[in-house]
């Protein structure tokens, strides 16, 4: 093989390790952002369990209440009702992007088999 083509051969096996590099380093940001994705949906989940729990006690008032403590029994109530919302819409959230980075993910993956065949064929060729 003549010295300008096994240069150009190297030059470009290169290349490819530089993107094999940079590939990495991506499918690393994506797998750290998962585990906080993670994190914080535990952390919400967590949170609205003690919401639920936190609600049941709240609702579980067995006694005869005046019209002022039924009042306040009631928007007790309703803010327990809108903070689990609240949480299920910011769980929802963390649940779409987890999926966005799995989709990175996935697709980083695949990317980094392909450029690694390459790097082969080009390791074969410079053989």
């Amino acid at each position: 093989m003549p010295n300008t083509d096994r240069l150009t051969l190297s030059r470009l096996r290169s290349l490819k390790q530089q993107r094999e590099q940079r590939q990495r380093t991506a499918l690393s940001v994506l797998a750290q952002q998962e585990i906080e994705l993670q994190d914080r949906i535990t952390q919400l989940t967590e949170q609205r369990y003690q919401l639920w729990n936190q609600w049941r006690e709240c609702s579980a008032t067995s006694q005869v209440l005046d019209h002022l403590a039924l009042q306040e029994l009631k928007i007790e109530l309703a803010q327990y009702h809108h903070q689990t919302h609240l949480i299920a819409d910011q769980l929802e959230t963390l649940h779409t992007e987890q999926h966005r980075v799995h989709r990175e993910q996935s697709e980083g993956q695949r990317q980094l088999r392909q450029l690694l065949v390459a790097q082969e064929k080009l390791n074969w060729l410079l053989e």
